[in-house]
């Protein structure tokens, strides 16, 4: 969790100062609070909310995001487009991946990584971020090992 929190805070900070990008933080293992205290402790002040106001940050919980009113893909859209309207370099999209594997929705979560390449514009960039335990959990040793070799 540590690598996990280091990584997303430098990131967003580089991205929403040095880029000029918006964020979609979409996390699973951590709740939007602790996200939210996390990237106040050394590398955004999200306290008065500056960030989120101007909407160079979302941060939304995983579940919702996924499986919520409003689907994925229409929200990307719609913030590709208001990325553009603002004069925004790109949108950033980070998400927790460990809603797919607590719904159990294994193919689907195949299906939409397999479906990112093809669908979406340049000016949209998604990590999608995984924990080796949700791994562990549901892949036999054979399917663990191959899928080590993808994991970072």
């Amino acid at each position: 969790m540590k690598t996990f929190r280091d990584f997303y805070t430098q990131y967003i900070k580089r991205q929403t100062d040095f880029r000029n990008e918006i964020i979609l933080f979409n996390p699973f293992y951590e709740t939007v609070g602790a996200v939210r205290q996390n990237l106040s402790l050394g590398y955004i002040h999200v306290d008065d909310f500056q960030y989120e106001s101007d909407i160079s940050l979302i941060i939304a919980d995983s579940l919702n995001q996924y499986f919520g009113k409003v689907s994925i893909s229409e929200f990307r859209e719609r913030l590709v487009k208001y990325a553009a309207k603002k004069n925004k370099q790109d949108v950033s999209i980070l998400s927790d991946m460990g809603s797919y594997f607590f719904k159990m929705l294994y193919k689907e979560l195949i299906g939409y990584e397999s479906s990112l390449l093809i669908q979406y514009p340049e000016a949209l960039k998604h990590i999608c971020i995984y924990n080796q335990i949700d791994f562990d959990s549901i892949l036999t040793e054979k399917q663990n090992k191959k899928s080590s070799t993808i994991i970072i």
